[in-house]
Parts: C-alpha cells; structure tokens; sequence
C-alpha cells in the first residue's frame, strides 16, 4: 500500500511508522503520532478533541409519575425490528488473569422457553445487548454522587427535530423517569 501510494503522487506527511515490537511498540506508535499531529496542526501539534454534541437535553420534573411501562416492552417500542428477550445471567465470569488491559468475559443465559418467555436462539452475527439493573444501593450511591434526589424524576427532551423522514436517536431510557 505504502509503495503503491507513492506511485499514486500520494505526498508523504510522515516517516513510515514501522513499531519494534522487540522493543517498546507504544512508544514507537506515540513518537509516530505525534509527529503526524505536528504535521497536520502546525500552528499547535496538539490533537484537538471536543466531547460530542448531545441528543437530549434532562428536564427535572420533580416526584410526578414515572413511567410504569417495563423496560422490555419500552425497548420493543424502540426497537420495533429487534426480538427482545429478558433473560435471567446465570454465570459471569472474567477470562483474563489480569483485566486491567481490558475484560473478556464469559456469559451464560438462561433461554428456557415458559408461558411467558419466547425460546432464545442465537445464530452467527446476531447482536447481543446487555441492559442490566444497577439495584438500589448503586443507584443511591450515583445519584448522591452527582446531587441528584434518588426519588427525582426527569423527562429526556431531544435537542434536535427529525430530520427528513429519519427520527433522531431514541431516549437510551424510558421517559420520564426516577433517578434510581
């Protein structure tokens, strides 16, 4: 790619930034890129990043009524394509001596089909997401953390219209509802 760019005229910004892993590769990768912000910010060399404009925008509306709509069926309204279904963890359990890189975990799911709860299958290059209940204590706690009363409900309100036929984003949570 290097070699056919070059044929191209592709202009070279940079040394080609090729890591010893023999040696220490992170730093050989952060030399590289600082000299490549050097070079496409000249006047600074710093990397300039900003936090993404939010969706939604939190309204207070004190102790009023917190949506009873379970979750499930909030989320199937969501995502009406997706095949929603609650499932109960019955083991979780780290595959990494040390995760302090990062975490491979190991996941079983309980997917009994009952009465009341469809049969869950999986097939290749389906999607799994995991939406799980912090509980009361952790709940408490965030909301202490960030001065916010545990009983207070807020209605997420979307900064932005439609636009065209495309929706914005959905609120990540049912609306309004309680802190904890």
């Amino acid at each position: 790619a290097d070699a056919r760019l070059a044929e191209l005229g592709g202009k070279r910004l940079v040394e080609l930034g090729l890591g010893d892993d023999d040696a220490d590769i992170e730093a050989d990768f952060e030399a590289w890129r600082a000299a490549l912000w050097k070079q496409l910010s000249p006047d600074e060399g710093v990397e300039e990043t900003r936090a993404p404009a939010p969706n939604f925008v939190a309204e207070v509306v004190g102790e009023a009524a917190v949506s009873t709509e379970p979750p499930l069926a909030w989320l199937q309204v969501m995502f009406p394509k997706q095949k929603l279904v609650s499932s109960e963890l019955l083991v979780n359990r780290e595959l990494c001596e040390d995760a302090s890189q990062g975490s491979v975990r190991h996941l079983e799911l309980a997917t009994d089909a009952g009465p009341t709860k469809p049969s869950l299958s999986y097939e290749g290059a389906d999607d799994l997401a995991v939406l799980c209940d912090n509980g009361h204590e952790l709940a408490t706690a965030t909301a202490r953390r960030l001065h916010l009363a545990p009983r207070a409900t807020f209605r997420l309100r979307p900064l932005t219209g439609d636009v065209g036929d495309m929706p914005g984003p959905p609120p990540p949570v049912p609306t309004p509802c309680a802190v904890e």
